[in-house]
């Protein structure tokens, strides 16, 4: 047997339960700051920030911070009425435009990657002219032994005689001083020899 204040307990806890509900339901959702620049900003700022010709030209970048953004965005914004962006969602907006593409961190991601002109050394350059060249005359392979063929010769040309000496240098760097590629051949003068490689 339920008392008349039991049952009186349970209509007004149902009643609030409903309107609590109800008033959840009806509720305004709350936009992103995403969204809100999508439908207060971007006609005149365009979708990234980037400007819209006879609207606002510039594109949004600086580097004041999130509170005067917002300060801005209350009093300003929209241009047709500013009290459509005012308190939280100003805040909102003010953050997504900082994050998004406004702050010099953002700046950097939003611009596409230039190709620059590179400055070579010396030395690359040479190598790089090396190489379109050699790409022309064909390749030279390394030996068995992985290393380059070379050729020393007893005088300046590079003709072969009987005294020429062909093997497989693993490396080309060489200093004879006053002493010759074969200093057991008596043919060779330190004063007039050459070698090459290939």
């Amino acid at each position: 047997v339920q008392t008349v204040a039991q049952k009186l307990g349970q209509a007004f806890g149902l009643a609030a339960a409903l309107g609590l509900a109800t008033a959840t339901g009806l509720a305004k959702p709350e936009l992103s700051g995403e969204l809100l620049y999508a439908k207060l900003c971007a006609k005149c700022h365009g979708e990234q920030g980037q400007g819209v010709p006879d609207e606002h030209d510039e594109p949004l970048a600086g580097d004041w911070p999130i509170e005067k953004l917002t300060r801005v965005i209350t009093r300003t914004m929209p241009d047709d009425d500013p009290k459509k962006c005012i308190d939280d969602e100003a805040e909102r907006v003010a953050r997504y435009v900082f994050d998004a593409f406004y702050s010099p961190d953002a700046q950097p991601r939003n611009k596409s990657p230039r190709i620059g002109l590179a400055r070579l050394t010396n030395r690359q350059y040479l190598h790089s002219i090396a190489d379109l060249i050699g790409s022309f005359k064909g390749h030279s392979e390394l030996g068995q032994a992985g290393g380059l063929k070379a050729g020393y010769y007893n005088s300046r040309s590079h003709g072969r005689n009987k005294n020429s000496i062909e093997r497989t240098d693993a490396t080309v760097n060489f200093q004879y001083g006053g002493s010759t590629p074969a200093p057991d051949n008596k043919e060779y003068k330190a004063e007039e020899f050459s070698m090459r490689w290939s």
